[in-house]
């Protein structure tokens, strides 16, 4: 169950404070697609803007973590 639940869980920890921009590594892109999916489809349900459609900060100088061994993570 972690693994359906985590992402799910990430996205009610993002869109409790209805951010526009959320600084994120390119690994966790999909978390902020699967969160814009979530906000917009509450957002038509309900017919009403409440949350904004957050879009992945990702900084071009940390955007990848480095490895214990000093060179990048594989993609």
């Amino acid at each position: 169950m972690g693994l359906f639940n985590y992402p799910i869980l990430m996205a009610a920890d993002i869109l409790l404070y209805k951010p526009y921009g959320v600084p994120v590594g390119e690994d966790q892109k999909q978390h902020i697609e699967l969160t814009r999916d979530i906000a917009e489809n509450f957002n038509k349900s309900y017919d009403k803007n409440l949350f904004p459609l957050p879009e992945p900060l990702i900084s071009k100088e940390t955007g990848k973590i480095i490895g214990t061994d000093g060179t990048r993570k594989n993609e």
